[in-house]
């Protein structure tokens, strides 16, 4: 896949303005020009026009005698020259010969006849002519008696070229000032578009740092608009995700991975009040802990029980089970609660005996470095429990109090070096998935009736 070049946004912007912009400055700049042209030619005609009918006027003089004046005739036609613009000017009279040239020398050639300049133009019926051909103009002005007889005719004859040339000036001025107009207003526009781009820049630099995980991140509202509505809605997430964030990793620290997920997702499905629910309960401890403290720097210890009590936890969390707490050298944990499990009796029991056989892989370990074993026993009761938040104002905490607690913790004490205790409650809801050996009914504390027990061997679908 071959990926387009990165065209930052402002870019973007300048290059979509000036291609909507150009063709429509453009096209009106031509009309602007086209529109000069006219006019100019226009004014250029009728300036030639005058300059002709005047000389008509001053020609009528000299021409009003019997014999015409042909010497100040001549100097009308060489004043009319002195025109920059002017190619040529010349009078016939009525008979159609020269008898004026601004060129004298066409004057001993024979010179201009009327049919050779404008044959198809009726000179003497018109006051005023003009023919336009090959980039030339001839204005033909016709000169009359004081009786209106016509006398004959004056024409000027002028090149295009010269409209030209000043169209090529007024070209020039006008491209330079479209040029300095459009400087003026893409360096407006670049100004504006840097105002409104900034925000969008801060905000994606947040919209970075979130990605990276920050999530103290926030963007300063510095508009209001839609890009302040924006903004504001950005912090509003990143506070929600900050909060979510901090509900995660306390979660994290006594609940399983995919328990914290769905308590987030669906919280209006979870419950932390109290209530009574039926799920398993676990204690676990080592047996024989003291003694094998008393052989140990305090330092040692703490070391040991951070990485047993860790590795311990692992165990729970992969069989969906919730840390209630720790309780010194054991662990209290519940299966079915805060998320409710159907399942929780055989989750419970898979993570105990997951833990025994965890426990006889680092005593082997331990006999190889020349240690002493250390040894398990867990107790695992089910039933119904009150469960939820429970505690002061000032501290609560969520765990599980009832008998059926009292009962898992009472057969804990009872649990011999790596053994898994359950009660009749737990068994008869696995006892299709477990290998389990009776041991009979057993009087624990704070009961009347006897608690019958039973000591999990293996786990069947496990073989």
């Amino acid at each position: 896949m071959t990926l387009l070049p990165r065209i930052s946004l402002k870019a973007k912007f300048l290059i979509g303005f000036l291609l909507a912009f150009l063709p429509t400055f453009i096209f009106f700049n031509i009309l602007i020009f086209q529109e000069v042209a006219e006019n100019l030619e226009k004014e250029r005609l009728e300036t030639m026009a005058t300059v002709a009918e005047n000389a008509a006027l001053i020609a009528e003089e000299y021409m009003a005698l019997n014999q015409s004046d042909l010497l100040s005739l001549q100097q009308v036609v060489v004043n009319i020259q002195k025109n920059p613009d002017v190619r040529k000017a010349f009078i016939l009279n009525s008979e159609g010969a020269l008898i004026a040239h601004s060129d004298i020398a066409r004057l001993k050639e024979g010179g201009e006849t009327v049919e050779n300049i404008e044959g198809e133009i009726l000179l003497l019926r018109e006051s005023s002519v003009t023919r336009y051909q090959k980039g030339l103009y001839t204005l033909v002005a016709e000169i009359r008696r004081w009786d209106n007889e016509p006398k004959g005719v004056i024409a000027v004859e002028y090149s295009k070229q010269a409209i030209g040339r000043l169209l090529r000036r007024v070209l020039i001025k006008t491209i330079g000032l479209t040029a300095a107009d459009l400087i003026i207003v893409v360096f407006f526009v670049y100004l504006i578009f840097t105002i409104i781009i900034k925000p969008l820049q801060q905000l994606h630099k947040g919209v970075v740092d979130l990605a990276r995980g920050n999530y103290q991140t926030t963007v300063r509202v510095s508009s209001n608009d839609e890009i302040g509505d924006l903004t504001r809605e950005f912090n509003i997430m990143v506070a929600s995700l900050r909060e979510k964030e901090i509900i995660r990793d306390m979660f994290s620290k006594y609940l399983s991975p995919d328990i914290a997920e769905y308590i987030l997702n669906n919280r209006d499905k979870v419950s932390f009040g109290g209530e009574v629910a039926r799920l398993s309960v676990m204690f676990a401890d080592i047996r024989g802990f003291t003694a094998f403290s008393e052989k140990l720097p305090p330092r040692d210890i703490v070391r040991f029980l951070n990485s047993y009590l860790t590795q311990m936890v692992d165990v729970v969390f992969q069989y969906h089970g919730t840390l209630d707490k720790f309780l010194g050298d054991g662990l209290l944990a519940i299966f079915g609660a805060p998320v409710p499990d159907p399942d929780h009796a055989f989750h419970a029991v898979q993570s105990g005996f997951a833990m025994i056989r965890h426990m006889n892989e680092y005593n082997k370990k331990r006999v190889s470095w020349g240690e002493e074993p250390i040894y398990l026993g867990i107790g695992i009761n089910s039933g119904s429990t009150l469960v939820g938040n429970i505690g002061s104002s000032q501290r609560t905490e969520y765990t599980v109090i009832g008998d059926t607690v009292n009962t898992a913790s009472r057969l804990e004490g009872l649990a011999k070096e790596n053994e898994l205790l359950i009660t009749a409650s737990t068994y008869e809801e696995i006892r299709d998935r477990v290998h389990c050996h009776p041991l009979g009914d057993f009087v624990v504390k704070n009961r009347v009736e006897p608690v019958t027990v039973y000591k999990v061997i293996g786990i069947k679908d496990e073989q």
